[in-house]
This record gives C-alpha cells, sequence and structure tokens, in this order.
C-alpha cells in the first residue's frame, strides 16, 4: 500500500493512526509506504517522529504529483493512496481518507492468493 500525503494536510494526519495500526497488525503481509509531497526533509523527520509513524516514509520532492497522476489522481488531491498486489498490480485506490472500512477491504483483496 502506498500512501501519499503532506503534513499541512488535516485528512493525511488524520488517517496516520489506522495506517500505523494497519501495518502492524499486517506485519510481514502488508507493507505501508508514505509519500510525502515535501521537500523540506528536516521537517518530514521531525512530523514522522511526532506522529511515531511505524512505516517507511520518502519525499516525494517535485517528482510527487506526476507520479500521483500516472497512478490514477488525475486531481492531484490528498490523501491518495494506492493498493498494489505482490505482482505489482494496481487493485485499488482511494482519494482521500482511508478509513478502516477502506483498509479490510484492501487487505482482504491484497492477502488473496
Amino acid at each position: 500500500m502506498v500512501n501519499f500525503w503532506a503534513r499541512w494536510c488535516p485528512p493525511c494526519r488524520a488517517e496516520i493512526p489506522e495506517l500505523a495500526a494497519f501495518r502492524k497488525h499486517h506485519q510481514g503481509r502488508i507493507e505501508v509506504l508514505g509519500i510525502g509531497i515535501e521537500d523540506d526533509a528536516e521537517a518530514v523527520r521531525d512530523f514522522v517522529k511526532a506522529y511515531e509513524m511505524n512505516y517507511p516514509v520518502f519525499l516525494a520532492r517535485e517528482h510527487g504529483l506526476p507520479l500521483m497522476k500516472a497512478l490514477g489522481n488525475v486531481q492531484g488531491g490528498l490523501p491518495f493512496t494506492v493498493f498494489i498486489n505482490a505482482r505489482g498490480e494496481v487493485i485499488g485506490q482511494k482519494l482521500g481518507r482511508v478509513r478502516q472500512k477502506d483498509l479490510d477491504e484492501a487487505a482482504a483483496s491484497l492477502l488473496k492468493r
């Protein structure tokens, strides 16, 4: 699962605890990756620590919007989450805050063999 976010985005901040809990619950079976639409690495590092983001976080810098658009987010809105199976196929996406129901549905699809 790849989650695009930014520090200034209230729905992004709101979904972080659910994403962290999801990763902990599915550890070793489903990975969560965060991609910050940010430029300031030090500020993001402090934010990740303060919000206890227990998943890998990367900075997209100027590549973030083009990457989101290539993955189907033509509006460029945040947060944006893409669900990718073990074969590298995009099996779902969500523009806006992910909620537990979204995560449960994604897990069922991602864990199918």
